[in-house]
C-alpha cells in the first residue's frame, strides 16, 4: 500500500512539473521559422523602419506574402516584387516583423544595404597574402592579361597599363564567330585601346590565323 502511494507522489510530482515548464519556459522557435538578419532585428526593436529584403520560400507566393506584410502595419510598404525571383523588398517596422518572423512561407528577412566589395576573402584564397609576407609583391613586373576584355578604367589598373594588343583572328568559320576588330582593319594591331567597339560579337581564339 505504502509503495502504490510512493508511485502515486511521483507520479503527480512529475505531471505538476512537466506543467510548470510548459507554463514558465518561452516559446522556442521552430526550424520553420524565417531566418532574420540580427543589424535588422536590432534596429526594428529600437523602433525604426528598416528596409528589408524578404525571401519566400519556393513555390510560395510573392502577392501573398506583401499582402501579409502590409496588413500587418500601416507603416509598412512593398517597394518591388515585380520581376523577382522569390524575393520581394519592403520597409518593414516591429508589428510587421513580428508578423514576418511566424509565416512558414517566408524563408528569410535581410536589411537592404550596399555590401562594399573587399579583398579580404580573394587574397586569403589564392595565397597572395603570405606571398606578400614573403616579400612577393610583384613590384617591378610586367603582367599580361589575356582576355575578351578588361574595364580599363577600374582603379586597379589606374597608372599601371603599358600597353595593349588586338587579340583578333581572320577566321570567319560562324562556329566562333570571330571578326576583326582592330580599328586599322588589320588582323593585329599593338598599341594604346587598340579594339573598336563592337556588339554582338567578341575576340575569339580558334583554328585558323589567329594573332596576338
Amino acid at each position: 500500500m505504502r509503495l502504490r502511494s510512493l508511485l502515486a507522489s511521483t507520479a503527480v510530482l512529475a505531471i505538476t512539473a512537466t506543467a510548470a515548464l510548459a507554463v514558465g519556459s518561452p516559446a522556442q522557435a521552430t526550424t520553420d521559422d524565417p531566418t532574420v538578419a540580427k543589424s535588422l532585428a536590432a534596429e526594428v526593436q529600437k523602433g525604426g523602419k528598416v528596409r528589408a529584403i524578404i525571401e519566400i520560400e519556393h513555390g510560395q507566393s510573392l502577392a501573398d506574402v506583401a499582402r501579409t506584410a502590409e496588413a500587418a502595419s500601416s507603416e509598412t510598404k512593398v517597394i518591388s516584387k515585380a520581376g523577382s525571383d522569390g524575393f520581394l523588398v519592403a520597409t518593414i517596422d516591429k508589428p510587421t516583423l513580428a508578423e514576418l518572423k511566424t509565416d512558414s512561407r517566408v524563408k528569410a528577412i535581410y536589411k537592404d544595404e550596399v555590401s562594399k566589395p573587399t579583398l579580404d576573402v580573394s587574397t586569403k584564397l589564392i595565397g597572395s597574402d603570405k606571398a606578400n609576407q614573403a616579400g612577393w609583391t610583384g613590384k617591378g613586373s610586367t603582367i599580361a592579361i589575356l582576355d575578351t576584355g578588361i574595364d580599363r578604367d577600374h582603379p586597379f589598373f589606374a597608372g599601371r597599363i603599358v600597353g595593349e594588343a588586338c587579340f583578333s583572328s581572320s577566321d570567319f568559320d560562324p562556329y566562333y564567330l570571330a571578326v576583326l576588330v582592330c580599328p586599322n582593319g588589320a588582323d593585329a594591331k599593338p598599341g594604346t585601346r587598340p579594339l573598336r567597339p563592337q556588339h554582338g560579337h567578341r575576340p575569339s581564339a580558334g583554328p585558323g590565323p589567329g594573332h596576338v
